[in-house]
């Protein structure tokens, strides 16, 4: 429940008969936060203002502020001073009753008690003062009801001052201005029994959300186990496909070496070959030579 400084110095009053002015918790009632709390006027709880429900509005913060639980209990109600009880007046008698020398002493005081109050119905609480016009018009209704009745009894009376004092709570119940708010499933049970539940409460949820967190973070190591565990396969594999290289370098160079001799080899038997070929052609030249003489000398 919100009330605002020119409100409160209106109605000259600083936010109800318990007010609280001792240290306020500095934790949220609500979430446990510990920014910007706004504290409750009449005992030690604190809210952020968005765990207030309805949320107030930012560019108009409230200036006194009373939490659900305080005002479930009507703590935030300002005093109302007392109304003086006045009795209900006794009508002149009607033609045919008893005379009032005849009337019982026990109604006598409600006449002469009358005097004695230095308050005038007219100057006392408006709700008061339209309570006991109310009682004396249902007083004299009653009598118009029951013409023989000479006085009223006592249960009359008491019953007269319990609708009274049942109005005037009605009456301040309905200006009282109480809105709708979140209530705490333990609103039946004192403050600090709220306050423990409260914490106990929130502990429990710090410890839920702790679990699941650590099912979250087991998740998580699961996940990289598995991961790690083929990132090993991985790995077997690349230092078997590395040996199988190996191997199969090992076997190149082999046939490398292989190819490399024949190569000489080859190559030697070219230059046999060449130095064959060359010795042919000296001695095929050379049997020109002689043939060529041969030839000549025949002829001539």
């Amino acid at each position: 429940m919100f009330r605002f400084e020119k409100d409160m110095k209106e109605a000259n009053w600083r936010g109800g008969e318990n007010f609280f002015d001792g240290k306020h918790d500095e934790f949220c009632f609500v979430c446990g936060g510990t920014l910007e709390l706004f504290g409750c006027q009449t005992c030690e709880n604190c809210y952020h203002a968005e765990c207030m429900t309805p949320s107030p509005d930012p560019d108009n913060l409230p200036t006194f502020w009373f939490c659900p639980h305080c005002v479930d209990n009507e703590l935030h109600v300002p005093p109302v001073p007392s109304p003086a009880t006045y009795f209900t007046p006794i009508s002149p008698p009607h033609i045919g009753q008893i005379p009032t020398a005849n009337v019982p002493k026990g109604s006598q005081p409600i006449e002469n008690g009358r005097p004695s109050d230095p308050t005038p119905p007219s100057k006392a609480h408006p709700v008061a003062n339209e309570d006991t016009e109310q009682s004396k018009e249902g007083t004299k209704n009653g009598r118009l009801a029951r013409p023989t009745s000479r006085e009223p009894s006592t249960s009359a009376k008491s019953n007269a001052l319990d609708s009274m004092q049942s109005r005037g709570k009605s009456r301040r119940t309905k200006h009282s201005f109480s809105p709708p708010r979140k209530k705490s499933k333990y609103s039946a049970l004192s403050s600090e029994v709220d306050k423990a539940l409260s914490v106990i409460q929130r502990e429990l949820e710090k410890a839920a959300q702790i679990g699941r967190s650590e099912g979250t973070l087991e998740d998580k190591i699961k996940d990289l186990e598995q991961r790690l565990r083929i990132q090993d396969g991985q790995v077997l594999l690349s230092s078997r496909e590395l040996e199988l290289a190996q191997k199969n370098l090992a076997a190149e160079h082999r046939h490398s070496e292989i190819v490399r001799s024949e190569h000489a080899y080859y190559k030697e038997e070219v230059v046999r070959l060449q130095e064959a070929v060359e010795k042919k052609d000296a001695e095929l030249t050379e049997w020109r030579m002689k043939l060529r003489s041969m030839i000549g000398d025949e002829m001539s």
